[in-house]
């Protein structure tokens, strides 16, 4: 299957400068060269500074709404 299906939906991949895909925010360290992937072509990017930030599911009720955060 080919990532390039995804890609035409919207979303987008990223790539280390070895072209290996990066799949998790701690992977990526401050400088480091990134190249994005869109639908239409690449974005070549550098992480800025800071710490990789987790994310943060919300809970949802049995309604489905979102519960606020804590």
């Amino acid at each position: 299957m080919s990532h390039k299906r995804v890609l035409q939906r919207g979303y987008a991949a990223l790539w280390d400068a070895d072209a290996r895909p990066v799949t998790r925010a701690a992977a990526v360290s401050p400088g480091m060269a990134l190249d994005i992937e869109l639908r239409d072509g690449h974005v070549p990017a550098t992480a800025g500074k800071g710490a990789a930030v987790p994310l943060r599911r919300r809970k949802r009720t049995v309604d489905g709404a979102e519960e606020p955060e804590p």
